[in-house]
């Protein structure tokens, strides 16, 4: 025992087992093998956010959480818009389904919650999401290069 530090653990009833002079807390020799299974775990990858069932779990609660709706709210503007996205119909199947919601409604706080649940005018796919962004943004400036009215249907007067 003369390499281990050999402390005393009134509470474990045991030596520590642990080398000489170590930082840290003192481990008994059973303490130790746990914390090596536990380590070898981690580098193995085994994690619990390896296990794809509770990454479901974690992502559906996270994903209600962020919008402010329940899973039920969520279902039913899913059957209303028949399982497609709001702008192109086009169906989800697999894909990513992003809530496209009023901005000006819940401006960005330091709340969990991303939205109010309240001002969620649609389910809309990645593409169709990222387009609606970039329209919101950039329209004006868009418009006014191609010399039409914001909404594209006629051209300014002053271009014709």
């Amino acid at each position: 025992m003369a390499d281990r530090c050999g402390k005393w653990m009134p509470r474990k009833k045991d030596f520590c087992a642990r080398k000489a002079r170590h930082a840290g807390d003192c481990r008994s020799e059973s303490g130790l093998a746990d914390n090596r299974r536990a380590q070898s775990g981690r580098r193995r990858g085994v994690r619990r956010r390896d296990d794809p069932a509770a990454r479901k779990r974690w992502r559906v609660a996270y994903r209600f959480n962020r919008l402010g709706i329940t899973e039920e709210q969520f279902n039913a503007m899913l059957e209303r818009q028949g399982h497609a996205c709001a702008i192109c119909r086009v169906p989800f199947g697999d894909k990513r389904i992003c809530a496209d919601h009023d901005h000006s409604c819940c401006p960005p706080s330091d709340y969990f919650a991303k939205t109010c649940g309240k001002c969620i005018r649609g389910l809309l796919c990645v593409r169709c999401n990222t387009r609606l962004e970039w329209v919101q943004k950039y329209g004006d400036a868009v418009a006014a290069y191609l010399g039409v009215d914001r909404r594209g249907l006629e051209p300014l007067a002053s271009s014709v």
